[in-house]
């Protein structure tokens, strides 16, 4: 049957890119047709050969994607009907599961290149390696491409297609490659503290393109490291706000147009508490500005969030006997008065401790948080604290549900049968080891925080893979 439809079928490409990648148009027909016979086969093994012989006889497209699709559905079946008493057959079945998988994630990738227009022979090379992969597709030169040109392709899309295909973490590899593009060379002088970061309008321009965010970037000045503030497309800018020459690499003020409403968000890093004299200035500074800044209509809305670098309370610290600054404190509260904004993790989580900031000596303290008008207190629908592992701070990340949602999925709990899944529990032994191997490099309890969160995003896309493979058919 497949002998006949592959020497019956046109005249064979000589190339990849010329084959039918459209699943739409693949031979249905045949496929149905050999799944009905395989389903006859009551020896899962030999059902599962018969299958990869098949795909080793199709041309590459559309079809060949899908018979190995039918592929890790046999190979899995194979797997879940051998007893656990023979090891050998199990451990063959399970290296069948994994091989096929990564032959169909490998094509399956090629596919979506392939119908979005990329026939770089480089880029495909780079299809068993999804990370490097979208790294060199936001490299692509059509990226900065500014004409109108229907053939030119998406690299947004493309990259969304093969991060969800690979199940990656697109936000964070966004993250990490953010860090690889900033300036990584900051003009230091004698004094250790002194570092200046500097982004030239090509490089924001040019993160402005590969990540299709707004980008705004304020150049660090004296003792100021720049601040960055990236937010979505959707918020259109209204006003990028002129801020006094001492708050420049400390201070971001935009204001965006959403929804009739005016969100101005203020963006800051304040000074060290070790220098002092600096961080009062600062924040006498920035009382004087936000009390000048244009309240006269109700669409304004205010969120200042950043690294303020001083806490507001002793729960806020693992040293209970800190001393607070007074000062600084009695001139915060007259900005949070003035812009009438709170600390959101306060007001949700009461008097939970939680920390953002852990230093090497053991010290650990809140002082990265998001501080909304009183109006979006009840319109957040979580606050996250995300380890990261190339900073001592956490990621703060808020949601808010500025329009109505409909109701979605409610907290995570770990499906207790995947610990009876050898494939597993081997691949959580895997990230615990090498977890013990690094746990060294950071605060224990920072440590820790990173060993739950890769175990929770591992066993959810593990789940969500198990799921395709079950849910896998012929057609």
């Amino acid at each position: 049957m497949v002998n006949s439809y592959v020497s019956t079928d046109k005249e064979p490409a000589t190339v990849k890119s010329q084959w039918n990648w459209q699943k739409k148009d693949a031979n249905k027909e045949l496929l149905t047709n050999v799944k009905s016979l395989l389903e006859k086969v009551s020896n899962c093994e030999m059902a599962m050969a018969c299958a990869k012989w098949m795909v080793t006889q199709l041309p590459s497209g559309a079809e060949k994607v899908m018979g190995l699709e039918g592929c890790i559905y046999l190979a899995q079946k194979w797997y879940q009907a051998l007893p656990e008493s023979k090891t050998t057959d199990k451990e063959k079945a399970k290296a069948a599961v994994i091989k096929f998988n990564a032959m169909w994630r490998r094509l399956a990738t090629e596919q979506i290149l392939f119908l979005h227009g990329i026939r770089t022979p480089e880029l495909h090379k780079q299809a068993d390696k999804p990370k490097q992969l979208i790294i060199a597709l936001y490299e692509h030169p059509c990226i900065v491409d500014t004409t109108e040109d229907a053939d030119v392709p998406d690299i947004h899309a493309v990259v969304e297609e093969v991060a969800n295909l690979n199940d990656i973490n697109l936000q964070s590899m966004m993250v990490e490659l953010l860090q690889k593009w900033l300036p990584s060379a900051s003009s230091k002088q004698q004094d250790a503290d002194t570092e200046t970061g500097y982004m030239s309008p090509d490089v924001i321009q040019d993160i402005k393109q590969k990540f299709n965010k707004n980008v705004d970037f304020s150049n660090g000045v004296s003792r100021s490291t720049g601040v960055i503030t990236i937010v979505n497309k959707d918020l259109k800018l209204f006003k990028s706000h002129r801020v006094p020459t001492p708050l420049k690499g400390r201070l971001i003020h935009n204001s965006y147009d959403y929804n009739d409403t005016v969100i101005n968000l203020l963006n800051l890093y304040a000074p060290q508490c070790g220098l002092r004299e600096e961080q009062r200035l600062f924040y006498d500074i920035l009382l004087n500005y936000v009390s000048n800044v244009e309240q006269y209509s109700s669409k304004n809305k205010y969120i200042l969030t950043g690294d303020f670098n001083f806490i507001e309370d002793k729960i806020d610290s693992n040293n209970m006997n800190c001393r607070l600054n007074k000062y600084i404190l009695d001139k915060f509260k007259s900005i949070k008065d003035t812009l009438k904004i709170k600390d959101v993790y306060r007001e949700i989580h009461k008097d939970k401790a939680n920390f953002t900031c852990y230093n090497i000596s053991g010290s650990r303290t809140r002082i990265d948080r998001f501080m909304p008008i009183n109006e979006f207190i009840n319109k957040i629908s979580e606050i996250k604290h995300i380890p990261y592992k190339k900073s001592d701070h956490k990621m703060v990340q808020i949601n808010i549900q500025y329009k109505r949602q409909k109701w979605g999925r409610g907290f995570w709990k770990m499906n207790n049968s995947l610990l009876e899944n050898e494939k597993y529990t081997v691949l959580i032994s895997n990230i615990i080891k090498q977890w013990k191997e690094d746990k060294l490099k950071y605060d224990p309890l920072k440590g820790w925080d990173l060993l739950k969160k890769q175990i929770k995003e591992t066993t959810i896309n593990f789940s969500r893979v198990q799921a395709k493979i079950s849910k896998s058919k012929l057609n």
